[in-house]
């Protein structure tokens, strides 16, 4: 009775052995499975990757061609494309940067049949580099016959160019401005004002690549009226000394500590610029280049880096500061920017201050018939204080 017992239990204990095996082979059975599913969905997936891999290095090889025939299609219109010192450029990315931001580097001109610096002394010429809306026909006209003309101040020459947006009304106006006055460039960007850095920038580059030699260029918008040969007086003094235009500089008049604005028309966003102030810049309405400080000025706009929208901020500071230009003040001279102190009035302001050099004009505040106020300021300019300035 009792062996019965105990050979009973046996026989439960064997049959639950067995079973426990059993179980114990179909779990290793099950993970041994899982395991190799594991293993193969990873071998799909590193597969899967170095496709992806070889995909993109076949369409890199043959995205750059692609992409440089067809940025000389690009406005058929426009032609003499930027030149581009491989020796100076550096064609990378070390930001990551959106492409957006090397537009930039895809900015045509339209030229004039004749270089608006043929024949000249580089030493002694200054060279306006002045901002102009293709349909402003009067202002350019009338810049033309005041502090624009091309005259000789204090034994230097000075030479203009109007650096014009695509404007489809207006281009066969330029096409005769081009024709009988040789000194409108047409750049491929629209008139608006979202794009003005990259024309301002447009402006810089020009006169390095189409007037290399040239020792300063004076940047301006064209709702001013200007002192011209006060200006020329300064620089006669800089030319005495060589170093000057072989030192990266800026003459202006610069505002320090200067808030990012973060809302509004001029919005800046982080990623543009992540700074709570601007570096030192100054008004875009006129600042004066060294050779120097143009040339770095254009060659480092080429390399990858955000370009803002406020023309004046980004040229003058934060692309001045990436540049390594130094900035200086013009020195004892003033300048009047106020809607309620320009226009008109510029006349008495210049008649009875030696030492003013930019005055706004009307068109600054909006008014557009302001062709004749040029003329009108021009004469308290020229005929009663620079006449005998000018040879």
């Amino acid at each position: 009775m009792q062996n019965s017992t105990l050979l009973r239990i046996s026989t439960k204990d064997c049959d639950s052995d067995k079973e426990t095996t059993k179980k114990t082979y179909d779990h290793n059975d099950r993970l041994t499975g899982n395991g190799s599913k594991i293993i193969a969905s990873d071998y799909i997936k590193i597969i899967a990757i170095n496709t992806l891999l070889l995909i993109s290095i076949i369409l890199y090889n043959y995205e750059i061609p692609l992409t440089e025939q067809s940025q000389t299609n690009l406005h058929p219109v426009v032609n003499n494309i930027s030149k581009i010192n491989e020796t100076e450029e550096i064609d990378d990315n070390p930001y990551g940067f959106h492409p957006f931001y090397q537009v930039h580097r895809r900015i045509q001109y339209k030229n004039p049949p004749v270089n608006p610096c043929n024949n000249i002394d580089p030493k002694k010429t200054l060279l306006f580099a002045i901002l102009s809306r293709a349909s402003n026909v009067h202002i350019r006209e009338a810049i033309r016959l005041t502090w624009g003309a091309r005259r000789t101040y204090n034994d230097i020459e000075v030479r203009l160019t109007f650096l014009v947006g695509v404007d489809d009304g207006m281009i066969k106006q330029i096409e005769i401005e081009q024709l009988l006055h040789h000194d409108v460039v047409q750049v491929n960007l629209p008139e608006n004002y979202p794009v003005v850095s990259y024309k301002e920038l447009a402006a810089i580059c020009w006169s390095k690549y189409n007037c290399p030699g040239i020792q300063y260029v004076f940047k301006v918008d064209e709702d001013i009226h200007l002192n011209t040969p006060l200006l020329t007086r300064i620089i006669s003094g800089f030319i005495q000394n060589e170093t000057i235009a072989q030192t990266p500089t800026m003459f202006g008049w610069f505002r320090h500590k200067s808030r990012v604005d973060r809302k509004g028309r001029y919005l800046v966003t982080e990623e543009e610029y992540p700074g709570f102030y601007y570096p030192p810049y100054t008004f875009g309405i006129g600042y004066l280049l060294t050779k120097a400080g143009r040339d770095n000025l254009c060659i480092y706009g080429q390399r990858p880096h955000p370009v803002t929208r406020v023309g004046d901020a980004y040229i003058t500071g934060i692309l001045r500061d990436h540049a390594m230009v130094q900035y200086a003040r013009f020195g004892d001279v003033h300048y009047i920017y106020s809607g309620t102190l320009n226009g008109p009035h510029c006349y008495e302001y210049f008649t009875y201050d030696p030492k003013l050099l930019v005055c706004m004009s009307g068109l600054h505040s909006g008014v557009v018939d302001v062709a004749d106020e040029y003329v009108h300021v021009w004469d308290a300019v020229y005929k009663e204080k620079g006449e005998d300035l000018a040879e």
